[in-house]
Formats: C-alpha cells, sequence, structure tokens
C-alpha cells in the first residue's frame, strides 16, 4: 500500500498531474421583481423617452412593470443590466406570460446601450462558454427549453 502511495508521489513530483476542473453548471441570472434604487429610476428613464412606450406611458404616466437584474457578462468589473418585462397584459409577454421582452444594456459613457432585446422566460443563464468575449446566455424559451444567445460583436442575438 505505501510502495504505490510512494511511486504515485513520485509520479507526481516528477510529471506533474493535469486535472481538469469540472465543468460549471451555467449561473443564474438574478431578477429583482420589485426594483427600486437609481438603477430603476435609469430604466424608467429610458423607456419613457423610447418611441415604442409612448402610448402606454401617455396613458398611465408610468412605463410597463420590470423586473431587474445584473451580472458581468463580458468580464470588464461593470455589471450588464437586464430588464424583463412582467406586464403579461400589455403585450411585452406572450399570452401565458411564459416568455416577456428581455432588453439587455451596458454601460458606457454616454449613458446606458441596448445591446440585446429577446423574448425570455423566468429563468436567465449566464454560461462560461463564451463569444467575442462575452459570456452567452441561455434564455427559457415557452416549452421550457433553452435558447442560446451569442454576442456578435454589436449585440445579442440568437443563435
Amino acid at each position: 500500500m505505501w510502495v504505490r502511495f510512494l511511486l504515485f508521489a513520485l509520479w507526481v513530483a516528477v510529471f506533474g498531474v493535469s486535472v481538469q476542473p469540472p465543468a460549471r453548471a451555467a449561473e443564474p441570472v438574478v431578477f429583482d421583481n420589485y426594483p427600486v434604487g437609481s438603477l430603476f429610476q435609469e430604466i424608467t428613464s429610458l423607456w419613457k423617452q423610447e418611441a415604442e412606450y409612448a402610448e402606454y406611458v401617455k396613458a398611465l404616466n408610468m412605463v410597463p412593470a420590470f423586473a431587474l437584474a445584473t451580472a458581468d457578462v463580458n468580464g470588464d468589473g461593470t455589471p450588464e443590466i437586464f430588464a424583463r418585462h412582467t406586464d403579461i397584459e400589455m403585450g411585452y409577454c406572450d399570452v401565458e406570460g411564459i416568455t416577456c421582452r428581455l432588453h439587455i444594456y451596458q454601460r458606457t459613457p454616454q449613458g446606458l446601450r441596448e445591446i440585446g432585446r429577446v423574448m425570455a422566460g423566468v429563468e436567465v443563464k449566464q454560461d462560461d462558454q463564451k463569444t467575442n468575449g462575452y459570456a452567452d446566455l441561455l434564455v427559457m424559451r415557452p416549452d421550457k427549453g433553452f435558447d442560446r444567445l451569442i454576442w456578435t460583436g454589436v449585440a445579442y442575438e440568437k443563435r
């Protein structure tokens, strides 16, 4: 028994051991369904200026309900912002409310820049696989499967 251990220790000392770490699971992007604070105000102000929401804002004097999350998808230390609609009655979600419009924003010196807009279920995951330096994103479909979003160099798009 000791002989095997010593031989193994000698082998490791001479040749080293290359062990691959286990593949990690995609990390969930966790949404706050009742966002408040400066980030909430920033998204609200941005959406009030968008033509797409003009009628909604005019009629209700507010933007559609949304949930917020942040995740650093490009590793620059500044998290990107995920704003997912939660108001299923205003046409921003499918009929069942399973998938809703998801906006992905990146902070720039000029302000927030939209880098993705897709329909996504309540589950969004940041994968460890990267495309063009950005983490791939996995977004839930109505059938509970996942679509992969990849970074094209300009925006996230479904692969």
